[in-house]
């Protein structure tokens, strides 16, 4: 009975393959996905400057004498993230390259909506307005595909700012300080679990495709084979006639065809009990070995 991948997986965990084929199943998972990855980032990255230039209006409502300030900040970062999106896509840049973009222009965005707008006298509407900051890192966890590596380093520099922000700028009370500072952290923690979540079903996917494509090549392959075995039989293997009487040209084609068919039958055989275990076999315990590695 044929196994499905997650049953291989269960069964093949405890073994050790060569490490090196993991690696190279890894390599191949960040090979694939640049192209789409890329053209993520760079459309997710405008998306992110629109809605981040729209919140200027709530710099106006919320934090009025420090709005201007906010606002050209707000320019400025997303003129600069835009300018270096644009100049990435067309060197036609490595996928590295336009994660890390993203991830800094969301650290610039929230230092340059946070530092201005701490500097009003509006210290009861900033004490609320601090929440979005929580925005910022749903963004680098859920919005952007990144690395999980480079999310937690995004939004951990997002939470270490806020809590220099609550204790040093924002005087409040303790029960301010601890329900504020329980939710970052809780945002942090869910978000970062999700996209951990999402890193590893993106390279199941890939995995479930890669097996199906070998499967596939495999049976062209097997068939391709019993193919030419036949058209070998029927062109170079015709039975010899007995001594005393030649046979009639049907029976000798029927013959023919016979050992044509059983000619088939062996190859087939033979193919899938030869290479189909062995590279079955292989590539399964590599997929296995892949997804008991921890995700980058």
């Amino acid at each position: 009975m044929r196994h499905t991948l997650a049953e291989v997986i269960e069964i093949d965990l405890q073994a050790q393959p060569p490490r090196l084929q993991s690696v190279e199943l890894q390599a191949l998972y960040r090979r694939e996905g640049e192209v789409t990855r890329r053209m993520a980032s760079r459309q997710g990255l405008w998306v992110a400057v629109a809605v981040y230039l729209l919140f200027a209006a709530t710099d106006i409502l919320l934090v009025p004498d420090v709005a201007f300030y906010a606002i050209l900040a707000r320019l400025a970062v997303g003129a600069t993230a835009i300018a270096a999106i644009e100049t990435l896509f067309r060197l036609d840049a490595e996928t590295k390259w336009f994660d890390l973009t993203c991830a800094g222009a969301l650290v610039a965005g929230y230092w340059g909506w946070l530092f201005p707008s701490l500097m009003t006298s509006q210290t009861e509407s900033i004490s609320y307005y601090m929440i979005f900051g929580a925005i910022f890192m749903m963004g680098a966890n859920l919005f952007f595909s990144f690395h999980f590596r480079l999310s937690v380093v995004t939004s951990g520099i997002v939470l270490a700012t806020f809590f220099l922000a609550l204790i040093f700028y924002i005087p409040k009370s303790v029960s301010y300080q601890v329900a504020f500072g329980t939710f970052y952290v809780s945002c942090f923690v869910f978000t970062s679990y999700v996209n951990w979540k999402l890193n590893r079903e993106r390279y199941k996917v890939f995995l479930n495709a890669f097996e199906a494509k070998i499967q596939q090549k495999e049976a062209s392959d097997r068939g391709k084979s019993a193919a030419a075995a036949v058209a070998y039989r029927f062109a170079h293997g015709p039975r010899q006639p007995s001594r005393g009487r030649p046979e009639a040209p049907g029976l000798l084609i029927g013959a023919t065809g016979k050992e044509a068919g059983r000619a088939s039958q062996q190859s087939l055989s033979t193919s899938i009990s030869s290479s189909g275990t062995t590279t079955f076999t292989a590539i399964r315990k590599a997929i296995a070995a892949s997804f008991s590695l921890p995700m980058h």
